[in-house]
């Protein structure tokens, strides 16, 4: 790949990292009300503070108060580690590449990861056991699933070897653990393979990217917004930002269908679902020319879980 490809796929392991170490922490806090209460009485402080016209010594005291909430939540977070028998870089980002922390440099200069990338050719955000090849029905459960979740196989390897500017869209919905992520990478890949350029995201990747360009951070959609093939996964996971989230998402559905630039998304929520948390707007964009797909069943992984138990 190229140099652009390989610091994409950088930049896709980085935020993939932060994403599971935001998780991580996420479901500690939600499954303690200590840490819930806390962050309740934070979110009363910091709208008291923004909201209303404060005098300079009550901006300080609320800012003061707003530090120490912060404090308190790290140390219960420390104190439901070590109950958990976890130690304190459980919370901490695992990034593929220690050395470089997924940034591709160390010293201004190329880390080896960044190197080895320069000479592979997989899309961006596609790991290298991605692809039909691996696809192991054995591992679906029998009967309706298989057989449903072969025929998707089937199709997308249609899909992806007859791909071009224009193809359908691809809306992909199903629970957790049923397959979905794997055979967007592995449509992906394979197009790929087909010369085009192709960019697979989680919707926690892509709002990362969205908050850089809002910030002025970095240039960081235009790959987005311009590559021949885009895949959205997780999408609803994401959290909810004003002025970002939406207005973003919104900004690229239309372009690329402005364009004739396909893309498939993958989502664990239902259309009623999808509306409430989107829009009409979003929800129009999403099927425009889209191929309407549900995909039904067990999750795998514990499936997997329980046959080896």
């Amino acid at each position: 790949m190229n140099r652009v490809q390989a610091l994409e796929r950088i930049k896709v392991r980085h935020s993939r990292a932060e994403y599971q170490a935001y998780l991580k922490r996420k479901l500690l806090i939600e499954n303690d009300s200590i840490c819930r209460e806390i962050i309740k009485e934070r979110a009363l402080v910091s709208t008291k503070i923004f909201s209303n016209i404060q005098s300079p010594k009550e901006f300080e005291e609320g800012t003061k108060r707003l530090i120490e909430l912060g404090n308190r939540i790290e140390f219960r977070l420390k104190e439901l580690l070590k109950n958990q028998g976890l130690d304190e870089g459980y919370l901490a980002p695992k990034y593929y590449c220690s050395q470089c922390q997924d940034t591709g440099f160390i010293g201004g200069e190329y880390c080896n990861c960044l190197c080895s990338l320069l000479m592979e050719g997989i899309p961006s955000g596609v790991d290298k056991d991605t692809c039909f090849t691996a696809f192991d029905e054995l591992r679906i459960p029998e009967g309706a699933q298989r057989e449903n979740t072969k025929k998707l196989k089937d199709s997308l390897i249609l899909y992806a070897h007859e791909f071009k500017r224009g193809s359908q869209n691809i809306l992909l919905r199903g629970l957790t653990g049923v397959g979905k992520s794997f055979l967007l990478g592995c449509t992906a890949r394979e197009i790929s393979l087909q010369g085009f350029s192709v960019l697979y995201l989680t919707a926690y990747d892509m709002l990362q990217r969205f908050k850089d360009k809002h910030f002025g951070r970095e240039e960081t959609i235009e790959s987005i917004m311009s590559v021949d093939f885009l895949v959205i996964d997780d999408l609803g996971t994401e959290p909810m930002l004003n002025n970002i989230t939406i207005e973003y998402l919104f900004a690229v559905l239309n372009h690329r269908s402005a364009k004739k630039l396909p893309y498939a998304v993958a989502t664990n929520l239902t259309m009623a679902q999808l509306m409430e948390r989107y829009g009409e707007r979003i929800v129009s964009r999403l099927m425009d020319r889209a191929r309407l797909v549900q995909l039904t069943g067990q999750d795998l992984r514990l499936a997997a879980l329980r046959g080896n138990a």
